[in-house]
């Protein structure tokens, strides 16, 4: 997990990781992303406060197939798989990432542990797949504490 500002970011975006950003960039960085051909998909941390609609979100936004099983391992495969889309880099964007701590410490902890080795599975692949949470010190502090665990 790195929290750098924009610029910095899309320096060290190549390889794939997990960030944490100012709401505020949000703009700068969508926009950035689509001139850079980055396929963009957004989850509202606001409406996903529990694993059950957190799972629904994921699937919805990247459109996972009908055998998705909605529990941490398919999301796990389904993540590292996505060959039902173009093979191209992708950002994950979370909007009001610190309403993701309401899912309890050890379900943030999966969800980032997952989130992780979907960046490093992608990179093996000359993918980037990154993750962008847009919120604030708490969700800086409770990623770097999910990768530690991790």
């Amino acid at each position: 997990m790195v929290n750098v500002n924009l610029d910095e970011m899309f320096k060290l975006i190549a390889g794939g990781a997990i960030f944490v950003l100012d709401s505020s960039e949000e703009g700068g960085l969508v926009g950035r992303a689509e001139e850079l051909r980055f396929r963009v998909f957004r989850i509202n941390g606001e409406r996903t406060i529990t694993k059950d609609t957190l799972l629904s979100a994921f699937a919805d936004v990247f459109s996972f197939p009908d055998y998705f099983g909605h529990n941490w391992d398919a999301l796990d495969e389904c993540l590292r798989d996505l060959t039902w889309l173009e093979r191209v880099n992708f950002i994950l964007v979370f909007e009001k990432a610190d309403k993701l701590l309401a899912l309890g410490p050890q379900d943030f902890s999966t969800l980032i542990g997952i989130l992780s080795r979907a960046t490093f599975s992608w990179r093996a692949e000359g993918v980037t797949f990154s993750v962008i949470l847009l919120g604030g010190t708490e969700a800086s502090a409770a990623v770097e504490a999910a990768l530690v665990k991790d």
